[in-house]
């Protein structure tokens, strides 16, 4: 069970920072599609924003603690920080990696929680995985090139 603990909150971080990054873009992003990736960015941090609490409160259902502190996060998050803004296309394809390491910690989290009988958590990691596909599927759909 510690096992499955650590890896949540792993993915707790991740989703977490996914959230900032992807809510960061949508601040800045610029350009001649502006409207069309602003609202974009809105719809995938808005959407990730409903996952953080019930995924903190599925930690304190496994009787710990969810990382609250920054430093604390950003330690376990496996999603790197942006230091300089990046044109429209890098934060598609920043973004674009970050969902993929978002989906990997979900991954593990869904195998620990089947293989601990944790049902409603897997359940929960499935619609998260479905959520962060999408989410692939709408990024590289919005810089591909015909």
């Amino acid at each position: 069970m510690e096992e499955l603990i650590g890896q949540l909150k792993i993915a707790f971080a991740n989703t977490f920072v996914f959230h900032i990054k992807a809510w960061g873009y949508h601040w800045n992003v610029e350009g001649s599609d502006f409207y069309e990736y602003h609202k974009l960015l809105e719809e995938i941090y808005s959407e990730v924003q409903e996952a953080i609490d019930p995924t903190a409160e599925y930690i304190r259902q496994l009787q710990s603690y969810a990382p609250f502190a920054m430093e604390r996060i950003k330690q376990l998050s496996e999603v790197p920080e942006d230091l300089k803004i990046p044109p429209v296309e890098g934060m598609v394809q920043e973004l674009l990696a970050a969902n993929q390491v978002v989906i990997d910690s979900l991954q593990r989290v869904y195998d620990l929680a089947e293989a601990n009988k944790q049902n409603a958590l897997s359940n929960f990691m499935a619609e998260r995985l479905s959520a962060h596909n999408k989410h692939a599927w709408f990024l590289r759909s919005s810089i591909k090139k015909r």
